[in-house]
């Protein structure tokens, strides 16, 4: 036998061979599909590749992207889906009168620098049966999460007095149980919708919902926000109290603000007047 099969762990079949004594998709979902193998070395065979292996990674219908076998080396990543810069394939030696199988490895959604070995360190891309074959289902786990959470937050989106407060602890990092998912579920929609049938998720980054990708952020007065980081000082955020002309955060022109009073050097009340909320 032969010391490698075709990709999916057929053997293939030699030149001239009787097609229909010798199916190679017998005892398979395919075994009713025609094929023809050439009598020669100069016409090419005709298989009929059936539409399960014509579809891509999302389409979760391929058995040879999880790492499986199948009677058709087919492999096809349509134009519309997420590229897939570079698909590693593996040999497993066969042993004793079997022959080697050769199957799908990796397949690495981010670039891969030039020379770079798929399974050295330098590639984070895990083999395909361990992400593969579940992909469909976290997406679509996701997605339920986010419309249930989105649901729940949807008041965040009026354009009241309080707003802009709400708005800084939902976007921040301070507050884990008040927090959007990331990547934002709206954005991935629109992105990648059509080919994750419209799922309110992203199709290829985890999500968190805790908030840990967000800045953190203090206030002394509900409409100043002023970013903290641990060891660096923040020097744009200081003020006098009573630096009213330029400086909307000063304590003076709080009082001002809050008392819906206009803010000297803005003209306008800055912010209107803040309403108590909880959160």
């Amino acid at each position: 036998m032969n010391d490698q099969s075709l990709l999916g762990g057929f053997d293939g079949l030699p030149v001239g061979s009787n097609a229909q004594s010798i199916n190679m998709a017998a005892n398979t979902p395919w075994a009713g599909l025609d094929y023809t193998v050439s009598q020669d070395m100069y016409t090419p065979s005709t298989w009929q590749i059936p539409s399960d292996f014509m579809g891509g990674l999302f389409a979760d219908t391929n058995p040879l992207l999880s790492g499986g076998g199948g009677p058709f080396g087919f492999l096809r990543i349509p134009s519309t889906e997420i590229g897939v810069h570079r698909i590693g394939l593996e040999i497993t030696k066969g042993v004793n009168d079997t022959f080697s199988v050769m199957s799908v490895y990796k397949l690495p959604l981010s670039t891969v620098g030039a020379g770079a070995e798929l399974d050295s360190a330098l590639v984070p891309s895990e083999p395909v049966s361990t992400w593969v074959p579940g992909l469909l289902a976290a997406i679509a786990a996701d997605s339920a999460a986010n419309v249930q959470r989105d649901r729940y937050y949807n008041g965040f989106v009026s354009a009241e007095a309080a707003c802009p407060l709400r708005r800084f602890a939902f976007y921040s990092s301070g507050r884990p149980a008040f927090a959007p998912s990331l990547p934002s579920p709206q954005r991935a929609l629109h992105v990648f919708g059509n080919i994750t049938g419209r799922a309110y998720a992203h199709p290829t980054m985890t999500q968190t919902t805790d908030g840990r990708g967000f800045g953190k952020y203090t206030t002394v007065n509900g409409f100043c926000f002023c970013p903290t980081v641990d060891g660096v000082p923040q020097y744009q955020c200081l003020s006098q109290i009573g630096a009213d002309q330029g400086n909307p955060c000063s304590l003076s022109a709080t009082v001002l603000a809050l008392a819906a009073q206009p803010v000297p050097g803005f003209g306008q009340y800055l912010p209107a007047q803040v309403k108590p909320f909880k959160m």
